[in-house]
Parts: structure tokens; sequence; C-alpha cells
């Protein structure tokens, strides 16, 4: 698992209303699929919607994607007013949207979706601040896993052709 090899860290982040100095509503949304934090942010067909006041989650409710994919879900989440997003792993152009519509990301959770957003709200969510589901780290990995499949192959056909002799010392 990428982000277990990856520093993690446990923060909160309280929503303050400016002129009240009071916490206000916050909005967080979790990927989700079957109850747990879905890793894919680009994938997700599901959102669970937390409303928080005071450090105590009041509603929540589960919200469908609409087939919105990638930057299309920051776009998404944003007119939804959401704050803070939960998830899994996520692309480096999917972060920079939610950055851009002023969005609060937790990345490089697992587990059960109502238990990280309860940590999240008591400060005690464990998250991966540099978690990124990059398309090209994959095709490296494919390219690797590939070339070692390839190497082996090779290495066989020369040992079923006889080309290749070994030697007992």
């Amino acid at each position: 698992d990428i982000c277990c090899a990856l520093a993690k860290r446990t923060l909160h982040v309280p929503h303050f209303n400016r002129k009240t100095n009071k916490e206000r509503t916050m909005k967080i949304a979790a990927t989700y699929a079957n109850g747990e934090i879905f890793q894919h942010f680009g994938h997700t067909q599901q959102f669970t919607v937390y409303e928080v006041e005071d450090g105590k989650i009041i509603a929540s409710k589960i919200i469908g994607s609409n087939g919105a994919g990638h930057g299309a879900l920051a776009g998404l989440l944003s007119q939804g007013g959401i704050d803070v997003l939960i998830c899994g792993g996520i692309g480096g152009g999917a972060q920079m949207a939610l950055a851009q519509s002023g969005i609060k990301l937790y990345g490089g959770v697992s587990g059960v979706a109502d238990e990280a957003v309860n940590a999240l709200v008591t400060g005690n969510l464990v998250f991966n601040p540099d978690v990124i589901v990059s398309i090209m780290t994959m095709n490296m990995a494919g390219k690797l896993i590939h070339a070692v499949i390839k190497a082996a192959v090779t290495a066989i056909a020369e040992i079923i052709d006889g080309n290749v002799y070994f030697t007992h010392r």
C-alpha cells in the first residue's frame, strides 16, 4: 500500500465564523463505497456528506457523483458547499482542482467513512498529506513489471531451446 510507505499525520482544523468567533457548520465529504472510504477519488460513484456543528456531526447523506470524474468532481463538491474532503488516493490534477475550489484535502485515509469523519472532528484523523495517485507512477510500475516478465520469459525460452547450460561446482 503506497499510503503506508509515506509519512502520515494527524491534524484538525476547526472552521470558525470570523464575525462571531464561534465554530460554524462545516461540510465534510468522504469518498464512499459500502461504508468505507473509496480509494480512488476520480472513480468514486458516491460521497457521504456530513454536516458538523460545534464539533458534532448533526446530519449526513449519501450523494452520487452523477458520472463526473476527476476534475469535475471538485466542481460538484464546491457547488455542494463542501469545506473538506476525506479520501484514499487522489491525483495531482484533482488535488489542484480541490485547492482552487477552497476544499481542504485529507488524503491517504482508509477504513470506515463514519469513523474517519469522527476522527477528523475530534482531531485524531490519520492521513497522508503527500498522497498522490499518479498515472505516471502507475505506468512506470507497469513498465517495470512488463520488463521483468519479458526477461523471465526470455530466460525460460533460452533454457528450453538448450542455449543455456548449468554447471555444478
